[in-house]
């Protein structure tokens, strides 16, 4: 294959080739001969389930990571040495998965993060907040340049991390997964700057486990599975079922729940609850063997709702009363009998330097409260849970940081599927999870309620809302504006919906 351009007239070389990539960890081998080509002014889109080794390619191309063999090529010239610095130098820009933000500077300062100008040797401040403001209003972002970065929203945070791609220079922007902490609007104005990059011949290598998505913004996909490349092609012709069978090896049918009214008792109930800036008025019951899900955009306050029930955060007026228990007053008072699942998995819900075998038996060993614990009845516990949790690893001894993220997802759910508790609150149960394994959990969280509990999922996922919930309560601004059934909560219903109160 040549890598260098033609005469003229000729093909132009792609944006990015890498070629006969592969790389191995400890009892896993990540990549197997991966080739693939990102061509200019086009978006292409990468795709696999997790674990497919989306994650392992796009360090390797940025240079956070290094090939154990194969070659990277910009623009027809072979990479020497593969590092962030030397890419960033060729035109490269990645808007990685997880924030890459530092909290204690300024919006300006982590806008320009890896190039702040200078003159005569010293930050030229007046003209780094110059840019960091025109890069925040080509995204339609109303923020202070000067505001610290602490206390930011997650939505603001990834806005930030895209305005730090958008400079002049670069060719080549890799986007993994950049709309999952955005609202619609968000996500609509982002669409409209992928288009405008490759309008002006930037190539953008875009990842997203959302197909609607893909389909909307790409011109061609690469499927990966396995570590290995199933197929490259164009995008035009692609259904959503050939897509999802490339994937997976498979078809990927979901069954439908079925929906209907729960009687059960009122586990938890909230009266006129309120918190400054997040929540007012919300009166709300939880029943026992029901799916509750709680809906809206981002900053409607779902999350800040699943941190009251959990008694993490209290609520400033109202009260939150359990069955048997009142008034709940903080989160010893709900410990024995509520479990949450927190948005943030590798923050809140992970211990990501410990073993599955250690989080996934969380759970239990907190609720038996006994400093004497079997090696032996553990480990037992932690392999029947993963087995329940569908957990993919090489074994229940390997570090959960090492597992993907719909994997990582399947330990935290796994931790409760065998043990009881009268509440479950999920927050943003699918977050940066692929297809196949969104639906395992839908049929996990079903299950929780099928054995009893009363299960709150808190998402601004509405595509999924239908999927699970046997009712479902939507919020704007903090306040509860509609409540429907599970089966009447499709997609368009709820955007309707929130779009009219």
């Amino acid at each position: 294959m040549s890598t260098q351009n033609k005469a003229d007239g000729a093909t132009p070389a792609p944006a990015l080739e890498m070629l006969n990539i592969s790389k191995s960890f400890p009892g896993v081998r990540a990549l197997r001969d991966v080739s693939m080509a990102v061509q200019a002014a086009e978006v292409h889109a990468l795709v696999g389930e997790n674990g497919a080794g989306k994650s392992t390619l796009i360090k390797i191309a940025t240079g956070a990571q290094q090939p154990d063999e194969g070659r990277v090529i910009m623009e027809g010239q072979q990479v020497a040495t593969v590092d962030r610095a030397g890419m960033w130098a060729r035109g490269m820009r990645c808007i990685y998965q997880e924030r890459q933000v530092v909290p204690d500077l300024s919006v300006a300062e982590n806008v320009l993060l890896d190039d702040l100008p200078r003159r005569r040797g010293l930050i030229d401040w007046r003209t780094m907040r110059r840019i960091a403001a025109e890069r925040l209003d080509r995204l339609g972002i109303e923020l202070d340049p000067d505001r610290p970065v602490r206390g930011l929203s997650v939505a603001q945070l990834q806005l930030i991390e895209v305005a730090r791609a958008l400079s002049d220079d670069a060719r080549l922007v890799v986007m993994d997964e950049p709309t999952a902490a955005l609202h619609r609007s968000e996500v609509a104005r982002l669409f409209e700057v992928v288009r405008a990059l490759r309008a002006s011949g930037v190539a953008v290598l875009y990842i997203s486990h959302h197909l609607d998505e893909i389909f909307e913004l790409a011109d061609s996909v690469t499927v990966l599975r396995d570590g290995a490349v199933v197929d490259s092609v164009p995008i035009d012709g692609l259904s959503t079922a050939t897509l999802t069978e490339m994937m997976f090896g498979r078809r990927v049918e979901q069954a439908k729940a079925d929906r209907h009214p729960v009687e059960g008792k009122t586990v938890i109930a909230l009266d006129r609850v309120s918190l400054p800036g997040s929540l007012q008025d919300v009166d709300l019951e939880i029943r026992a063997g029901e799916v509750l899900v709680v809906t809206g955009g981002l900053g409607s306050g779902t999350s800040e709702l699943a941190a009251v029930v959990t008694g993490a955060t209290a609520a400033t007026q109202g009260d939150v009363t359990m069955a048997g228990a009142g008034v709940i007053k903080g989160r010893r008072a709900t410990a024995e009998r509520v479990a949450l699942l927190p948005a943030d998995r590798k923050r809140r819900g992970l211990l990501l330097d410990e073993s599955v075998l250690t989080n996934i038996t969380l759970g239990a060993l907190g609720r038996r409260g006994s400093p004497v614990i079997d090696p032996r009845k553990t480990r037992a516990l932690a392999a029947r849970l993963a087995k329940l949790g569908g957990v993919k690893a090489a074994n229940i001894d390997v570090k959960v940081r090492t597992l993907s993220g719909g994997n990582q997802q399947k330990v935290m759910v796994g931790r409760w599927l065998d043990e009881p508790r009268d509440v479950i609150v999920i927050d943003e149960p699918t977050a940066g999870i692929d297809i196949s394994s969104k639906f395992e959990i839908y049929e996990q969280v079903r299950q929780l309620a099928a054995d009893g509990a009363a299960v709150l999922v808190c998402t601004t996922d509405f595509q999924e809302v239908g999927q699970l919930a046997d009712r479902v309560v939507v919020l704007r601004d903090g306040q509860i504006v509609a409540e429907l059934s599970g089966s009447e909560a499709t997609e368009h219903h709820l955007i309707e919906v929130e779009a009219a109160a």
